[in-house]
């Protein structure tokens, strides 16, 4: 798990890769598109993540009819919930959200985890690959 990292190609490309950020940025050229090398970040695997697709029972019943089950933050004294996509999260430059917090999106139900434990569930691989997108 020590050489793999995480890139973030570009605004919605989030690429798992054993190989530098020069090869696997051409790796990405080849397949997708031109990438501007300069703006290419790699990401810390444990603390970032994606909403990963869950059907695990738990998860269904613990977000029951919600359609999301987030972490909560205080502001201002108040204890407020916030969702990644909510206007505290950017009005206060925080992302809000925690591993473990559940999402219902286009007829699908999804967990927020972190990288690295998604690589341990997907397991070994050769050639990098788009471990996440932001396109729906």
């Amino acid at each position: 798990m020590n050489n793999i990292k995480v890139y973030k190609m570009n605004d919605y490309s989030f690429v798992a890769s054993k190989w530098s950020i020069e090869e696997t940025n051409k790796w990405y050229e080849n397949l997708f598109d031109d990438n501007n090398i300069e703006d290419i970040e790699e990401l810390n695997i444990k603390e970032t993540g994606m909403w990963l697709e869950t059907n695990n029972i738990e998860h269904l019943d613990r977000l029951g009819d919600s359609d999301e089950i987030t972490s909560m933050k205080t502001v201002n004294g108040n204890s407020v919930g916030c969702t990644q996509f909510g206007d505290l999260c950017t009005q206060f430059g925080d992302l809000c959200t925690q591993f473990g917090d559940l999402m219902r999106r286009s007829g699908g139900i999804y967990i927020l985890t972190s990288y690295e434990d998604v690589l341990l569930m997907e397991g070994d691989f050769e050639e990098p690959y788009e471990i996440a997108t932001t396109e729906w």
